[in-house]
């Protein structure tokens, strides 16, 4: 008999072992008219239980030969390597997902994992991903201002104190970088800074190429600022 087949009698046993904690005692329970009887019906809901959860930690590790999830990742990973574009990005978030457990240093699985969650406008998700990221390395402003613009997006585009420190510690590290000037720019408009709107709104207009379709918004919102 494979390992299917002598798996199948004890999860079914506790499948049905599990039925029987939950009905059987319960009924014994609600139809007993004095506290003793409720009491055994009780004790014996309890004994089905631990039943049930012996049965369930015996089947937990039938024993099984191959590893499925191990083996699907594994081709996967060899997809990435050979026809990376024949993965969808569920298929992608699964290699991720399973690099970052086996490289606990490295941010790069969650980094990436965040960028996709937020492509999909999933950006809870995004957040958590980048998060996680950050927490491995902290100095990294990339992450920071992908963190920070994640949460932006949650709230609404308002930008939140926690999100506004984020921007100006990535800014600190990577000047060049027209993001955290962009949503300090918008924090001072969204908190009537008008001074500080006045102040960064031409520096966000300086930094932007001629088509960035954020300079019409940053334009608006410094004519905003000035009335």
């Amino acid at each position: 008999m494979d390992s299917l087949g002598q798996t199948f009698p004890l999860i079914a046993l506790a499948v049905l072992s599990g039925l029987a904690a939950v009905l059987w005692p319960l009924r014994a329970y609600v139809g007993a008219s004095g506290g003793a009887k409720r009491s055994g019906a009780l004790v014996t809901a309890a004994a089905c239980v631990a039943v049930a959860l012996g049965v369930y930690v015996a089947t937990g590790k039938p024993g099984m030969a191959d590893n499925p999830f191990a083996a699907r990742i594994a081709a996967l990973e060899e997809t990435a390597k050979t026809a990376p574009q024949e993965l969808d990005q569920q298929q992608m978030l699964a290699i991720l997902s399973e690099r970052a457990r086996r490289t606990p240093k490295d941010a790069q699985p969650l980094y990436f994992s965040g960028v996709i969650h937020a492509s999909q406008g999933r950006f809870d998700d995004a957040a958590r991903a980048f998060d996680g990221a950050l927490r491995r390395d902290p100095a990294n402003p990339q992450i920071m201002i992908e963190l920070a613009a994640a949460m932006v997006a949650m709230e609404g585009r308002v930008v939140s104190p926690e999100a506004l420190a984020l921007f100006e510690k990535a800014q600190g590290l990577r000047p060049d970088d027209v993001r955290p000037v962009f949503y300090r720019a918008l924090a001072a408009s969204q908190n009537g800074r008008k001074a500080e709107a006045l102040a960064l709104w031409p520096k966000v207009l300086a930094m932007l190429p001629p088509d960035d379709p954020r300079r019409q918004m940053a334009s608006m919102m410094l004519e905003q600022a000035k009335s």
